[in-house]
């Protein structure tokens, strides 16, 4: 459980990308695109806590986990790691303090190398432990994924992708960091093993006492690992709170059409009496939209609010949009209060902003 104590905080990120400006759109003075891929995101993580980060396919979720880890050098807005902002480039130091699980295990890994000498890279470099002690700490670091001490002899391509996943959870373990960023670290991996990869960070967690974002698209994951959970729309979070009062209550309609997107076993009975079948049922979300394999919807929607008008971006898709939508509306109080307090961007919702 959190004790409360800020570990990271991301205050009014931005993250915008350039898109392709050639010869012909110069000569026809065509300004050039820019993508928002985060736009204004504020977040706060606590030592022991894990934030749920959610939202369909192409909201900003990995941009903004690379911000945070750096990766990407943020146009605009902090990132805190322990009270202290990051400028520029990360330290070794700042490196160190949070690190990142990736969604593919295998191309997150350096197919010519093996699994000990990816670790004894990093040992190494970060001075972690004594020269003459790296296979040493490399060893301990498979003990504590579950994988045998020969993996380290092997490259990447002799490992199954849930073997894989536990080599990229050990190499981020290797730096002792206090903020471990899980970017769909199992939407890649066969169904029959993601349950022992998630209960394997769970474990991690809880034994060297860490912070985790976990960041997904699947509500059911989510609601199953996080103590918060912060739903992301378009590069905004347009609502956060207690995970168990999200899902019970929640206030935003996009947060209740993810929610009803979550696939459902549904019994059917056989006519005369026969056997009960269950299939699963996964069609399309509240609004219409059509949905994946693992019940999210697509990002690839009508144009958002800020191209057709401005106001809430959730509007062109919205049940409930009503005049006031065109403007956009701030995280606005649902309930609770202190840092247990839930929040949703919505003008359905009558709290202070």
């Amino acid at each position: 459980m959190s004790d409360g104590r800020e570990v990271l905080a991301v205050e009014g990120l931005v993250q915008q990308f350039e898109g392709r400006h050639g010869l012909a759109d110069r000569i026809a003075r065509r300004p050039r695109h820019v993508l928002r891929a985060v736009d204004g995101v504020d977040l706060v993580l606590r030592q022991g806590e894990t934030l749920g980060l959610v939202g369909e396919s192409g909201c900003g979720k990995s941009t903004l986990s690379r911000c945070i880890v750096g990766l990407y050098q943020p146009t605009a807005g902090v990132v805190r790691l322990a009270g202290e902002s990051i400028a520029g480039s990360p330290t070794r130091a700042q490196r160190r303090f949070v690190q990142m699980v990736f969604q593919d295990p295998y191309s997150s890994l350096n197919p010519r190398m093996t699994v000990g000498q990816t670790l004894g890279e990093l040992l190494r470099y970060h001075r972690i432990v004594p020269r003459d002690q790296v296979g040493r700490r490399s060893r301990e670091l498979l003990d504590l994924v579950g994988l045998p001490h020969r993996a380290l002899g092997q490259t990447p391509r002799q490992f199954s992708g849930g073997q894989r996943q536990r080599i990229g959870i050990a190499r981020a373990l290797a730096l002792e960091p206090k903020v471990l960023i899980a970017d769909e670290p199992v939407s890649a991996l066969d169904v029959s093993v993601q349950a022992s990869i998630i209960n394997l960070l769970l474990d991690l967690k809880q034994s060297l006492g860490l912070s985790m974002i976990f960041v997904s698209h699947n509500m059911a994951v989510v609601r199953q690992v996080s103590d918060r959970t912060a739903v992301m729309y378009q590069g905004r979070i347009i609502e956060t709170g207690p995970t168990e009062q999200v899902f019970h209550e929640p206030a935003h309609p996009y947060t209740r059409l993810l929610l009803g997107s979550v696939p459902r076993l549904v019994t059917h009975v056989a006519a005369g009496g026969g056997r009960a079948a269950t299939a699963p049922v996964v069609a399309s979300a509240p609004d219409g939209t059509a949905l994946d394999q693992d019940g999210a919807a697509s990002a690839v929607v009508p144009e958002p609010a800020a191209v057709v008008g401005g106001g809430c971006r959730y509007r062109p898709r919205c049940p409930v949009a009503v005049a006031a939508c065109a403007t956009e509306p701030g995280l606005r109080l649902v309930g609770g209060d202190g840092h247990e307090r839930h929040l949703a961007a919505c003008q359905h919702v009558t709290g202070a902003e």
